[in-house]
């Protein structure tokens, strides 16, 4: 260090703000920055700290006692000013060959590592390249032994395999003997295990055939007994209940007998008839147009072949009805026409021609009203047209309504003999009476149309019949739009409608049928809502009568419901239920 003349603490303060460029051009690190200045700090700091000590010491008494004069003191003083102002002084040159060495060092650093990545780099190439010269010498060396390897297991694994087969021949050869042997001793065993064994199955066959006899003729006579007991069992039981049932039969004639004597006097007086009255006299109507009309026409050439001719164009006809009315009542004029000619029919024509009409028109309900129930409408309003227009028309009708579907109309149950007081079956003078198909055929049953032979079934009888009827209670509602050509009694008038459900509501057997239960909703469907507005409270009575029938029960038993337990009464039910609950909430369908 040079010493020379203190200089301002100011200048060299200045002057040390100003050292940050190097006059080698390379520049500074802030590190070296904070070190200058943190030098400088230090610096201060300890000229600060020496110059209290010295204070501190020039107030103290010297060590050796003696008392410094004022020279001293300022000397002292000014000593320790210059030494604080040489410490705080700052060479620029010093200055600059710091930075440079420190900029050499950094320069240094960087190439030496630079020389050491890229030494490494080739010492790392090297050595990769000698790993892999390596890998693959050993590689083939490997594979060269393996190969060596296999040749000595292919050739170890051969005469493994002759030796093996070898064992396996020489094991198969003495296991044959030994299981030749054994087979031999085995037989000989079986042979009289199954001696044995025959013996013994022979002894039980016969032990069990015996026990087998024992519990046979056992069983036989346990049975018999049996059988003679429940045959006097039910020979007491079919006695019991016949008696009971010629009792309940001859109280129920008592009881009927006394109602119809109280009730004929009041019918005579109000022309009404009974259920029986009424299906006798159209079973009678039915067998006199066949004995009186149908036998004779065909029984005349001439009549017959007249008779034919006009028959033929009535069938076309009945087939084109539409719903519009100008199609309903074209058809009618038509059909009046014909029926009417200008040159009338002969009466046995004209009554023949009736019972075909009226059969057609039976027919079509069944095909057509069967499968689309609003074809009823229009099929009845012609049928209304005809029946106000022609005579005999409405009796001929309803004859053949009662065949076509038995007591169902009425409603009656067909009775155990003919009207003659004929048993069915026996004893037939007329053609296509008698069998014992005959009371089937006359409650209204067809042939199956399966092809099976035979009558047809209930739920198809079911069908034909609620088909049939709704066109009949279909025309009994024509005549409420035209009041002034409704029939003023007969099976057509609107008061049928209340003795239909009257008639029907007092017979037990014919409403626990699935018929019964079918049709009751077929005349509630038809004319429900329209009863209603011509009975009144009345008619809301008798639903509530048939609305219980369909719940709890009739005639004061429970479980005695509408219907019955067929599957097809319960349905038909059902039906009648929700038909009953529709009008009395005042629906009214379209």
């Amino acid at each position: 260090m040079r010493f020379g003349l203190p200089r301002s603490p100011t200048t060299s303060r200045a002057r040390g703000y100003r050292r940050g460029a190097s006059t080698f051009g390379l520049h500074s690190d802030s590190d070296d920055d904070d070190y200058d200045f943190n030098a400088y700090d230090s610096d201060s700091s300890s000229s600060s700290s020496s110059s209290q000590s010295s204070r501190t010491s020039s107030d103290k008494p010297p060590p050796d006692g003696r008392v410094r004069s004022p020279e001293e003191t300022r000397e002292k003083e000014e000593t320790i000013a210059t030494i604080r102002l040489w410490t705080r002084h700052r060479d620029p040159y010093e200055e600059w060959e710091k930075k440079t060495r420190l900029d050499a060092f950094k320069t240094a650093r960087k190439e030496l590592s630079t020389t050491q990545s890229s030494l490494h780099a080739s010492q790392s190439r090297l050595s990769t390249a000698q790993d892999e010269t390596l890998s693959s010498t050993h590689a083939k060396e490997m594979s060269e032994i393996e190969s060596q390897l296999s040749r000595f297991r292919l050739a170890q694994e051969k005469e493994e395999a002759a030796l093996r087969q070898k064992w396996k021949e020489r094991e198969a050869k003495l296991w044959e003997r030994i299981e030749g042997v054994i087979r031999i001793e085995e037989d000989k065993v079986r042979a009289k295990l199954e001696a044995e064994r025959q013996k013994r199955e022979k002894e039980e066959a016969a032990k069990k055939e015996e026990e087998m006899r024992r519990q046979l003729l056992e069983q036989k006579r346990r049975k018999e007994e049996e059988a003679k007991q429940k045959a006097e069992e039910e020979r007491k039981r079919e006695e019991e209940e016949k008696r009971e049932k010629e009792r309940v039969a001859l109280e129920e004639e008592r009881v009927r007998k006394e109602k119809e004597a109280g009730d004929r006097e009041a019918r005579e007086k109000l022309g009404y008839t009974t259920a029986s009255e009424d299906w006798a006299q159209a079973r009678e109507s039915l067998l006199a147009l066949k004995d009186n009309v149908m036998s004779v026409v065909k029984a005349n050439k001439e009549l017959k072949a007249e008779y034919n001719a006009v028959r033929r164009t009535i069938t076309p006809k009945l087939g084109q009805i539409t719903p519009d009315a100008a199609s309903i009542q074209t058809i009618s004029t038509q059909l009046l026409a014909i029926m009417k000619p200008a040159t009338p029919h002969r009466p046995a024509i004209y009554a023949a021609l009736c019972n075909f009409l009226a059969k057609r028109i039976l027919l079509q309900a069944e095909t057509e009203v069967t499968a689309e129930k609003r074809s009823a409408g229009p099929l009845a309003k012609v049928t209304f047209n005809l029946l106000t227009s022609l005579d005999i028309f409405p009796e001929v009708l309803w004859a053949k309504l009662v065949q076509r579907v038995g007591g169902w109309p009425v409603p009656a149950i067909v009775p155990e003999v003919d009207v003659d007081k004929r048993a069915w079956g026996s004893g037939a003078k007329r053609p296509g009476r008698g069998g014992e198909n005959e009371r089937w055929r006359v409650m209204g049953y067809r042939e199956s149309g399966n092809g099976g032979g035979g009558l047809e079934a209930a739920a198809e009888y079911a069908t034909r019949v609620a088909g049939v009827v709704r066109v009949y209670w279909e025309v009994v509602k024509v005549q409420l739009g035209v009041p002034e050509r409704a029939p003023s009694g007969g099976p057509f008038a609107v008061t049928r409608f209340w003795i239909w459900f009257a008639r029907i509501l007092d017979s037990k057997a014919l409403l626990t049928t699935a018929v019964g239960a079918e049709l009751i909703y077929t005349g509630l469907e038809v004319l429900g809502a329209e009863a209603a507005d011509i009975w009144g409270v009345q008619w809301i009575k008798l639903l509530k009568l048939i609305h219980e029938g369909t719940t709890t029960g009739m005639f004061g038993e429970k479980g005695t419901l509408i219907g019955g337990d067929s599957p097809e009464g319960k349905a038909a039910k059902a039906r009648v239920q929700m038909e009953v609950e529709r009008i009395v909430s005042g629906e009214r369908k379209q």
